[in-house]
């Protein structure tokens, strides 16, 4: 995101809209394009990677780390997204709605502790960061 605030601003003030439209477009594109290529590697080598991180893990704890962990991994993509979206809000002064953000991501993490970990245990706990990180942006993209 700091990156991106500064290339922004500088296509809002000398670019024009189509010049900064254009921006964007081409830095939504390379991202999603680039985080699925990763997040699907990430999947597909999630075994061996949970073997490196929790080498004495019984087989089930293995089992739980990998699909916990499957879950969690879209959560960098919201992320990023978010980052991308709240560089236009900030540039466009909306601080507010970057900092509210914040807050339904907490609450995400909150609502899956209260409703969903009771039912499904550390899953839920996963679910409830994965609503969490497409609340933090969801709003920033609206």
């Amino acid at each position: 995101m700091t990156a991106v605030v500064p290339l922004l601003s500088e296509k809002m003030q000398h670019g024009g809209h189509d010049a900064t439209q254009a921006l964007l477009k081409g830095l939504t594109t390379v991202f999603i394009i680039g985080m699925s290529c990763v997040l699907i590697v990430a999947y597909v080598a999630m075994p061996w990677l949970a073997h490196g991180v929790a080498p004495g893990f019984s087989l089930e704890q293995y089992k739980e780390l990998v699909g916990v962990s499957r879950i969690m991994l879209l959560s960098p993509f919201f992320f990023g997204l978010q980052y991308l979206f709240g560089s236009i809000n900030q540039v466009s002064k909306k601080f507010f709605i970057f900092a509210a953000s914040q807050v339904l991501y907490n609450a995400g993490i909150l609502f899956g502790i209260i409703y969903f970990f009771p039912t499904f245990g550390v899953y839920g706990l996963a679910l409830g960061v994965l609503i969490g990180s497409v609340l933090f942006a969801g709003l920033q993209i609206v």
